[in-house]
């Protein structure tokens, strides 16, 4: 799958959103064994990585889903593997997207992330606005109301009822 991230260009989108199917289902197939210290499952958790960066840098909206995706269950599987600075910050930076998907990956993964460590989700999230001039929410500086009140704000703009529902829950 790594492989075939690298080298088929980004330009075909169908196909990289295919491999990113296909990584997340290696994922969910390894499970909990992916967190193992063995060089072979190290070796296969780092290409897993890897493979969600090139799908992270792919400019089509449902391969960065797909991206998302993967480490959102990484995460779940190896939750010490996977670099939650990083990762908040690109939810963050894709919480208002202009794309229903790729907003309701980040929703799924962010829902995720604070049943476990909500904590650290929201100083990351914060640190982050500090740390940036830019607001990753336009009109909202999270630096200021907390990655709590963005989402707040982001239910009076939201349209999709899934996705209301989700932020709810969030």
């Amino acid at each position: 799958v790594l492989m075939l991230l690298l080298t088929v260009p980004p330009a075909y989108s169908e196909v990289h959103q295919s491999l990113g199917r296909c990584l997340n289902a290696l994922i969910a197939t390894l499970g909990p064994e992916v967190q193992g210290s063995s060089a072979a499952v190290s070796a296969l958790r780092a290409s897993c990585l890897l493979g969600c960066a090139v799908m992270q840098d792919n400019p089509d909206c449902l391969v960065q889903a797909q991206a998302i995706s993967c480490l959102q269950q990484l995460h779940m599987f190896a939750p010490h593997h996977v670099n939650l600075s990083s990762l908040v910050k690109c939810l963050c930076m894709n919480l208002s997207s202009s794309y229903l998907l790729l907003r309701r990956a980040v929703l799924a993964c962010l829902h995720q992330l604070v049943q476990r460590e909500a904590v650290e989700v929201s100083e990351h999230a914060v640190a982050l606005t500090k740390d940036s001039r830019e607001d990753f929410i336009p009109g909202v500086n999270i630096g200021e109301i907390g990655l709590e009140g963005a989402l707040l704000s982001l239910l009076d703009k939201e349209l999709d009822p899934k996705l209301c529902q989700d932020i709810r829950e969030t």
